[in-house]
């Protein structure tokens, strides 16, 4: 009996490490833009406004992102942000289209629950096989984010700066064979700031990314908790321009990662029409040379 629980273990170890070793991925999100889904007076910059109750933001957005990720020679997995030069084998991912649903809603004045679903619609890169790296799958489910943003004080009423905290949490739920889902749950506080003057605004933010566990890459690398800044200037009005930088460095030393986005959005009514893009820089792994987005969103207010 022993002989033959024995050999039912080896076997189904056996069946498991080749598993393993062809998939050659890291369980690891390349999403890097989260757009703020209440887009106070910036798409990827919160402000610290939080609504009056009742009101509301539905958005959907596919963006492309060109060359997220590349194995280099020294057999490293790398984002390839404007400007990097070291030697590459190839692209993991040269190209990929995420499309995302976004969500906000103020269930009580100064208090807004949200959420984000993203889909990865397409992807495509080079043929890595024979260096041990797997392609990933052209298409998977994306992992999903939920969160809550507080309002502090509110230049609404009265205060010289909007300021607002909030919290955000992302369960292990994508498709690892996709480059679509963290190793583990993780969770991402952040202080945002903003100020509104008569035809501009004024965004910034910090925020954090815990997870629960460090994510092996290759070589060596381990993906672990990052740090992060954000600041957004924007116009006011019907249609209105937007220019961003947001920067993040890994605990680890992975490089870092940064992008300046310009944008633009148009409102007719509660419907509202936008559109970024932008290069990036450094090479943290999910760092695209540059990506574009166009998206569009219905505005709720209350009664």
């Amino acid at each position: 009996m022993r002989l033959k629980v024995a050999t039912l273990l080896t076997g189904l170890s056996l069946l498991g490490a080749p598993r393993a070793l062809a998939q050659g991925l890291p369980s690891f999100d390349l999403e890097r833009l989260r757009l703020d889904p209440a887009a106070g007076s910036s798409l990827v910059v919160g402000n610290g406004e939080v609504g009056k109750a009742g009101t509301s933001r539905t958005s959907l957005s596919i963006a492309y992102e060109h060359s997220p990720l590349v194995l280099l020679a020294d057999g490293t997995l790398r984002g390839r942000g404007v400007g990097q030069t070291s030697d590459k084998v190839g692209a993991v991912v040269d190209g990929r289209y995420t499309a995302t649903i976004g969500l906000s809603l103020a269930l009580v004045d100064n208090l807004e629950l949200f959420i984000r679903a993203p889909y990865v619609a397409w992807q495509h890169g080079d043929n890595l096989v024979a260096t041990g790296v797997s392609k990933p799958l052209n298409n998977a489910a994306g992992t999903p984010t939920a969160g809550v943003r507080l309002g502090v004080v509110n230049q609404a009423d009265g205060a010289p700066l909007s300021v607002g905290v909030a919290a955000e949490v992302a369960p292990s739920w994508g498709n690892d064979q996709a480059l679509a889902v963290n190793g583990g749950f993780s969770w991402m506080p952040r202080v945002e700031v903003g100020r509104r003057f008569a035809s501009f605004a004024v965004a910034a933010q910090g925020y954090g990314l815990f997870r629960e566990a460090g994510i092996p890459l290759a070589k060596g690398d381990i993906a672990g908790n990052e740090y992060g800044v954000g600041v957004a200037l924007s116009t006011l009005g019907t249609t209105r321009a937007e220019l961003s930088y947001r920067f993040a460095v890994n605990e680890n030393k992975i490089s870092i990662s940064s992008e300046a986005l310009a944008g633009v959005r148009y409102g007719a009514g509660p419907v509202e029409l936008f559109a970024l893009a932008g290069p990036g820089f450094g090479a943290a792994p999910g760092t695209p040379t540059w990506r574009g987005l166009v998206g569009i969103a219905l505005v709720g207010t209350p009664r």
